[in-house]
């Protein structure tokens, strides 16, 4: 005689909740930056307010990162930290469909957006770069 199967009746377990808000502080050319993450993006702010910003949403199965950067140098430590900060949000799975946002001419974050999304098309839309692909593995630049 076989046994029948046992099925675990449990309800599955609740995904642990996402590292929000989080704060990442640092200092570049003597100026003091903070990195603050929340379930929408993510603010990068120094002590002139709000420098850069990152807002991630999903629309079906794509996740769209939207990066905004005020005018004038930002740290590069702050644009590296926003691109790697929107990308590890729990929206932004790997080969999940991706659309980036990018400003026109931000060069610095073209490229790190460009090392996080795998088969990536790009091209100009008004005063933004807009880039699809899926979601890739980081790879190292240079």
């Amino acid at each position: 005689m076989t046994a029948a199967p046992v099925f675990d009746q449990r309800p599955p377990a609740p995904e642990p909740p996402p590292p929000f808000p989080r704060r990442i502080e640092g200092t570049s050319r003597g100026e003091r930056w903070e990195l603050t993450t929340s379930t929408s993006g993510v603010v990068a702010t120094t002590g002139h307010g709000p420098v850069a910003q990152a807002l991630v949403t999903e629309r079906g199965e794509q996740v769209v990162v939207e990066l905004w950067t005020a005018p004038g140098p930002l740290p590069a430590p702050v644009r590296a930290g926003l691109v790697a900060e929107a990308f590890a949000h729990p929206a932004v799975r790997t080969r999940r469909p991706v659309l980036a946002v990018v400003p026109r001419g931000d060069s610095d974050l073209l490229d790190a957006v460009r090392t996080r999304v795998g088969g990536a098309s790009s091209r100009v839309a008004g005063v933004t770069c807009l880039i699809e692909g899926h979601v890739g593995a980081a790879r190292p630049t240079g």
